[in-house]
């Protein structure tokens, strides 16, 4: 059986791929407003006796900006499926292979906004993607051995009971409205080690309204009854790739169980590596690092040498994202200082602080540099012993202090998010990851 292009358009939307679905930004050309829009593609569909190619248009979504009444178009595929999510009104459609004098004439009206980045671009995403196979950072208080391996052994067996309970989660709460969505979501899981001591495990990701994430984006927060990190990483000589490892894990627990995080590092990278070697060096840090809780000094210029490797590496000029909000919020609060030589990562909280301090600049390689992990009572002692010695100030007003609420899946609950402890909120993350003290509810 032939089908005409006309009869194979009654198909189209059973066609539509939601995977494929990529969101873009683009701002209005008279008053500079935002304006986030989606596309969709087809995929080949195999109906029967017959199968039915994909189908994809190329044209342009009309709009208005919501700010100041603009008319514009942009283009896009599938025009009869795009929709614009924020900053402007969606006017009408037109596709190319179908458009009338009329059409043409109606579009030759509407500027063209071609400056689009996609929103994968974001570099305010967060990422607790976890090196499961690295050094552990976790050890067993009785016989040494890494625990990293096993948490994630015991993760890989309850996945997809974690999945399933979090897509009926995600499906109630598009039926319910939503609201203000979790920060976080948190796994609670008992384990044991080889040599039969019994631990309870924390691990946490990043709450995104989105199917697509695996095991190795959780990361480890906390276990309960393991060796003091401070008797893991053991003051001595490690190689600049080891100690970037160790740094990337502690900044996602410090991200959930501390207030403030200080990156203080006279370098960033150095100024012989390859334009995208320094820029992955930089998004290493920048995906994992809460710009709501992190603060990064560094020397003048390294901010600079950055935004112009990602120029000449990625081909899209810094500033473009920076107009479309897609550009880092870390950045924007960096504090340059060029009068120190010291390399301090620490979290600080009011009940305590962690300290890893050495050598190393946040660069990864075999050559090696000397790291110490410490820790101390409280924010004063911290800000006496590394912040005033320095002669640090920081814009308090960026800090984020807002209460917030994650998830908990609980394997004692059979990870259930329907249980009256299954909801924690920021001030008890410290005490449920630390001390294993579960949020008691009054009813």
């Amino acid at each position: 059986m032939i089908f005409s292009k006309k009869d194979l358009k009654q198909f189209k939307r059973n066609q539509l791929d939601s995977d494929s679905v990529k969101i873009s930004k683009t701002f209005c050309s008279v008053c500079s407003a935002i304006i986030t829009f989606s596309q969709v593609w087809t995929m080949e569909v195999n109906a029967g006796v017959i199968t039915l190619p994909a189908q994809d248009d190329n044209g342009y979504i009309l709009g208005a900006c919501n700010n100041c009444s603009h008319q514009f178009s942009i283009h896009v595929v599938n025009p009869d499926y795009s929709a614009f999510s924020e900053g402007a009104s969606l006017i009408g459609y037109i596709l190319e292979d179908e458009a009338t004098a009329e059409e043409i004439n109606k579009l030759a009206a509407f500027p063209n906004l071609t400056q689009v980045l996609s929103r994968e671009l974001d570099m305010n995403r967060r990422s607790h993607v976890y090196d499961y196979a690295g050094r552990a950072l976790y050890e067993c208080e009785k016989c040494s051995a890494g625990l990293d391996g096993f948490i994630f052994e015991e993760l890989r067996r309850n996945f997809k009971s974690i999945f399933a309970e979090f897509s009926d989660y995600y499906s109630w709460s598009l039926k319910h409205g939503r609201g203000l969505p979790p920060e976080y979501m948190f796994i609670r899981m008992s384990f044991n080690c080889l040599c039969g001591s019994s631990y309870v495990s924390f691990l946490s990701k990043p709450y995104v309204e989105s199917f697509e994430f695996d095991e190795c984006d959780f990361s480890i927060c906390n276990v309960v009854g393991a060796k003091p990190i401070s008797q893991t990483i053991r003051p001595g000589v490690y190689s600049k790739s080891q100690i970037m490892q160790w740094l990337h894990k502690l900044l996602v627990r410090w991200t959930v169980l501390f207030d403030k995080i200080y990156i203080i590092v006279p370098f960033v990278g150095h100024q012989w590596m390859k334009d995208q070697d320094l820029v992955d060096t930089w998004l290493e840090l920048i995906l994992r690092a809460d710009p709501g809780k992190v603060r990064l000094v560094t020397r003048k210029g390294q901010l600079n040498s950055f935004k112009k490797a990602y120029q000449q590496s990625k081909g899209i000029d810094y500033s473009l994202l920076e107009k479309l909000d897609l550009a880092s919020r870390l950045l924007r609060e960096v504090v340059p200082d060029s009068k120190f030589h010291a390399k301090i990562y620490g979290a600080v909280s009011k009940s305590g602080c962690e300290v890893f301090s050495g050598s190393a600049n946040l660069l990864s390689g075999p050559s090696k540099e000397v790291m110490h992990f410490t820790e101390l009572e409280d924010m004063e002692v911290f800000d006496d012993a590394f912040i005033n010695p320095l002669n640090l100030t920081f814009n308090e007003e960026a800090w984020e202090t807002g209460k917030r609420y994650s998830l908990l899946f609980d394997g004692a609950e059979n990870f259930s998010t329907r249980g009256a402890t299954s909801t924690v909120h920021s001030g008890e993350y410290r005490d449920l990851m630390l001390f294993d003290q579960l949020p008691k509810r009054a009813f």
